[in-house]
């Protein structure tokens, strides 16, 4: 796993996102596993509670969560009357409002993606 930070949004709404360990810990915690909550954020014709849709909120937090880690990741090099509060929840899904849903879910998908690239494109070597 390695950390890369991402920027979403311009201007006064720009944001910095992160996919580390410690997002990994937190959707874990929250959904038992990150393969869980990533199954949540698919469309599910399945399942009649959610009529087809992605949870919402599962969607949310999970952003949430990267984008609190961005917080606390920009924090650590500032002064501490210059620190940057988290988001609450409330306050992420009016940003993906602004953002776009499309938007944000591409931006979680490539920090994933990259947080997680080993590099290794042969996944056959140990067969």
């Amino acid at each position: 796993m390695q950390e890369k930070l991402f920027k979403i949004g311009e201007g006064k709404n720009q944001a910095t996102l992160a996919f580390n360990l410690n997002v990994m810990a937190e959707l874990q915690s929250e959904y038992g596993s990150v393969s869980a909550w990533v199954g949540l954020l698919e469309d599910d014709d399945t399942n009649p509670t959610r009529g087809g849709e992605p949870d919402m909120q599962a969607f949310i937090k999970g952003f949430t969560f990267m984008l609190n880690e961005g917080v606390e990741i920009d924090n650590d090099d500032l002064p501490a009357d210059k620190k940057k509060v988290p988001f609450t929840v409330r306050q992420v899904g009016r940003l993906i409002t602004t953002w776009g849903k499309d938007e944000v879910q591409k931006a979680m998908q490539n920090a994933i993606a990259s947080s997680t690239d080993t590099g290794d494109d042969d996944t056959s070597k140990n067969e």
